[in-house]
């Protein structure tokens, strides 16, 4: 399974290390998904002094949101890239209201939600007929 693990996933091809320059732009950075016309860009970017200063009194986002047009390619992809977590969490955060509005009814009010909410959100499926066989082994005496 390791062998099978490594082969789509291989130590030196991480997809988050190619978008490391997002996080820590005045880095040097080797490997990168960039076009060559962006790798100047963000060359350029990272020798800025003036600019190492701004992004290190602000946060992140902030940064590459005043950087639209100074470098409007690489702020086109950081925000793709930050867009794509922000919708994921957003999902994620309604489908877990969506089912406690369902758990928690007014027959249920007084039930613990969390282990229900968690089963309720979670993409795994049980394998109920491996938990048959297990109960099923257990004879009593």
């Amino acid at each position: 399974m390791l062998l099978s693990f490594e082969k789509y996933y291989s130590e030196h091809a991480d997809p988050g290390m190619q978008n490391m320059w997002i996080v820590k732009p005045f880095v040097e950075h080797k490997e990168t998904a960039l076009s060559y016309e962006e790798t100047l860009q963000l060359i350029e970017l990272s020798l800025d002094k003036g600019l190492e200063s701004t992004f290190n009194s602000m946060s992140n986002s902030k940064f590459w949101r005043r950087m639209k047009n100074e470098y409007p390619n690489l702020h086109e992809i950081t925000m793709r890239f930050r867009l794509c977590f922000s919708t994921t969490y957003s999902y994620l955060c309604e489908t877990a209201f969506s089912a406690m509005t369902v758990l928690k009814t007014k027959q249920r009010n007084l039930l613990q939600i969390s282990d229900f909410l968690r089963l309720a959100i979670t993409s795994m499926h049980p394998r109920f007929n491996k938990l048959r066989e297990r109960q099923e082994q257990q004879k009593s005496h």
